[in-house]
């Protein structure tokens, strides 16, 4: 009799916490969803680029102004493990328009071969004022964890000719090897990317092994806003 009371007692205390929990979880989920569309509201609009900023603007928010974004940057921000190593990286028009060609030139070392599973993280800030936002995930697009990136490289329709003209894979499998690609021309499609100082960090894993990691700090710039002063966005 005990035990079947005991019972009882312990299915009653799991529904109730069910069924008490449901709405916290209805009201996280909604207080989620409301933090990330105000983010998006602030990441959206339209920020001066810091290179055109006032000297004024750094006094007031207590910045370096030596520490601003100038120009076009990025690291290798691997280790001596690393298996994918950048050895340069250059575009151009800088800051990139939207939409637009954009130029691109690397040097890239490869030193094993990578069939597949291959894991990546994206870290993708704006820069406002003097902090870094976290652009959220938003369909695959963000700071995004990608479980596959070889099946996602795997439904582009074919490489950019650039590319395939220098031997450069863009899908799985990544062989063995340096590969340099020459100053090229790509095109930037018609994309809600708002003008601002972006961060974006690449981490490549393949089953747990680091592989390698980029770091790179770019400003860009609506092509509408090309022949705006920046004081008038």
């Amino acid at each position: 009799m005990r035990a079947t009371l005991s019972f009882v007692c312990l299915v009653g205390i799991a529904i109730i916490s069910t069924v008490s929990s449901n709405p916290l979880k209805r009201y996280i989920s909604r207080q989620e969803d409301a933090n990330i569309r105000e983010i998006m509201e602030l990441v959206n609009q339209p920020i001066i680029l810091e290179r055109d900023q006032p000297i004024d603007f750094f006094w007031k928010w207590g910045m370096d102004p030596n520490k601003r974004l100038t120009h076009f940057a990025w690291s290798d921000c691997g280790n001596s493990s690393s298996k994918v190593k950048m050895n340069d990286l250059r575009v151009t028009p800088d800051p990139v328009v939207v939409p637009g060609p954009v130029n691109v030139a690397m040097n890239l070392s490869i030193t094993d071969d990578f069939p597949d599973s291959i894991s990546g993280d994206v870290v993708l800030k704006k820069k406002v004022g003097p902090i870094h936002i976290e652009i959220p995930c938003i369909d695959n697009v963000g700071s995004c964890h990608y479980d596959d990136l070889c099946d996602l490289l795997a439904k582009i329709p074919s490489c950019p000719e650039p590319m395939i003209e220098h031997n450069i894979p863009c899908k799985c499998p990544f062989k063995k090897g340096n590969y340099f690609l020459p100053s090229s021309e790509f095109s930037i499609p018609k994309v809600s990317i708002p003008s601002g100082d972006y961060t974006a960090e690449l981490n490549l894993n393949r089953k747990g092994t680091f592989m390698g990691c980029l770091q790179v700090d770019l400003s860009i710039k609506r092509q509408e806003e090309l022949f705006l002063s920046p004081f008038f966005h």
